[in-house]
């Protein structure tokens, strides 16, 4: 193992961002997993590091922080998958606004979306449509308190426009 500086060492209780870089540790023992709890040691190098992913104290964080590099690689996902055969990589000749080494965590700031395009074109949804009818229909039923409200409406109605008829009959006769 290499010397390691206590600057390089990232401990899990203090900070739960720790992460380094994710590999297959074809010589490390349980017991020597045991001897790191809680501490994220860069001094334990990988013979098959698989690049862009990242292992550290918390899962979810390591997640966001890895990419999907590997997965574009025939090499490193032979590495990776090594009793499973005719895996294939990702196409990485297909246009794409994100780069292979773009991270998890900002694809699922983005939503994992590459565009959004809004079309607001009505014909387009009638034709899709394509309705043999269209109807719209409104039914209420009219129970005692709308029919009472709607009598008492007509009457106050009446009532004023009586009221404003006669006041003019009036002032035409006094004049």
């Amino acid at each position: 193992m290499n010397s390691v500086t206590e600057s390089d060492v990232c401990y899990c209780t203090d900070e739960s961002t720790c992460v380094y870089p994710s590999g297959i540790y074809p010589n490390l023992t349980g017991y020597d997993s045991y001897e790191y709890y809680g501490i994220v040691n860069p001094s334990i190098i990988s013979s098959k590091p698989i690049r862009g992913l990242y292992a550290g104290c918390m899962p979810y964080g390591s997640i966001l922080q890895s990419t999907f590099e590997c997965f574009y690689d025939d090499y490193c996902l032979s590495q990776l998958f090594i009793n499973i055969e005719n895996i294939q990589p990702l196409n990485h000749d297909i246009n794409s606004v994100y780069s292979n080494n773009t991270t998890i965590d900002f694809l699922i700031q983005q939503l994992f979306i590459e565009t959004i395009s809004i079309t607001k074109k009505f014909e387009l949804f009638y034709s899709e449509c394509k309705p043999n009818k269209c109807l719209y229909s409104y039914s209420s039923k009219g129970d005692a308190t709308f029919v009472i409200l709607t009598i008492l409406s007509l009457m106050g109605g009446l009532f004023v426009a009586l009221q404003m008829i006669s006041m003019f009959i009036v002032n035409l006769i006094k004049q």
